[in-house]
């Protein structure tokens, strides 16, 4: 056995053979042993590059200025990457389009990145997808030419591939205890008029917890709305306000959506969370140096960059073929409560 031969463990020998598999330098056909990859004694430049391609990997993550979670994500995904014996790099694709930005020449920054990453031969891709138009099809041709592929907070929908996220209704469950165990009986929820996963998930956590709790699910209180952050929040609390009985909390799919309802609440002269308890979802603050205020189900964002980042460098030295069956890890979230809850008002 090579390991006895140089006197370290079979560990040791697998992890070095697949940074050298990942190299180019070993091959590993289906059901036989690794072998010394062809080569000749001067290769071509495309030979090289093509080596070189196999030791980077591509993120492909929408990063807003003011939204520090996806550099959370990208963070723990190089903290994985520089784990391994292999030097990989990192190629980061920024798809984050802002309010009424036009993708350019009509293909959308997440297809545009997936076709530049397909083009750069890169080994596997981390990505926060957004399901655009043209994404699924560059994603199956990557997934069929060996490409490794692991999404982040969003599930692929019904394509075949590795995810890595968190329980999204058991977050809202415990959103729901919380201001239950408060005294909050009528507890409206905003959400979004997309139905990508996450989405989907929280609303049905929302729904669960009314249920779980013997609370009637008045459809009036689920708010869906338009596409604007701020219309969004104003519209939703009009709808909330105008009920005969008005919700005395609400909670938000996201952070955003929660810091947009206390601005409009504001400006309607109500006070959170006085007149109006406030919680979010995402815990983006808790990366900002100031205090932090919202109440809001955390998510280990470093964690999830980091687990995506390890199981796509599992699967990269594995060498396993592509319809081997795709995993979905689901981390906990943690509801973090501070100073946007409190007990219902008298009314």
């Amino acid at each position: 056995m090579l390991s006895d031969q140089i006197g370290v463990g079979r560990p040791a020998v697998r992890e070095a053979l697949a940074a050298l598999q990942r190299e180019g330098l070993v091959e590993r056909l289906a059901g036989g042993r690794p072998r010394v990859a062809s080569w000749t004694a001067e290769p071509d430049a495309q030979a090289t590059s093509v080596r070189r391609a196999r030791s980077v990997v591509a993120a492909i993550i929408p990063q807003p200025p003011s939204y520090t979670i996806a550099h959370a994500i990208q963070g723990g995904l190089s903290r994985a990457l520089t784990r391994t014996h292999a030097r990989m790099g990192l190629l980061v694709y920024d798809t984050y389009l802002a309010g009424g930005e036009q993708a350019s020449h009509g293909v959308h920054p997440e297809t545009e990145a997936l076709q530049r990453a397909e083009a750069e031969g890169v080994a596997g891709i981390v990505v926060w997808g957004c399901g655009a138009q043209g994404s699924e099809e560059a994603l199956l041709r990557l997934q069929r030419s060996g490409v490794s592929v692991v999404f982040v907070d969003h599930r692929p929908g019904s394509l075949a591939f590795d995810f890595v996220g968190v329980e999204n209704r058991s977050g809202v469950r415990d959103a729901v205890a919380h201001l239950v165990g408060l005294g909050h009986r009528r507890i409206g929820y905003l959400s979004h008029p997309e139905r990508q996963s996450t989405i989907v998930e929280r609303e049905e956590g929302y729904r669960e917890a009314l249920h779980r709790h013997g609370l009637y699910l008045d459809p009036a209180l689920l708010f869906r709305g338009g596409s604007s952050f701020e219309v969004r929040a104003a519209e939703a609390l009009a709808q909330f306000m105008a009920l005969p009985s008005p919700p005395t909390a609400v909670i938000a799919f996201n952070d955003l959506h929660a810091f947009d309802l206390i601005r409009s609440a504001g400006e309607r002269g109500l006070r959170v969370p006085i007149d109006l308890s406030v919680v979010g979802f995402d815990d983006a603050e808790q990366f900002s140096p100031q205090p932090s205020v919202l109440t809001t189900v955390r998510q280990p964002f470093r964690e999830i960059g980091y687990r995506a980042g390890d199981l796509l460098l599992r699967r990269l030295g594995s060498g396993a073929p592509i319809s081997e069956p795709r995993l979905h890890i689901l981390l906990a979230p943690t509801l973090t409560v501070r100073t946007t809850t409190a007990k219902p008002p008298n009314r």
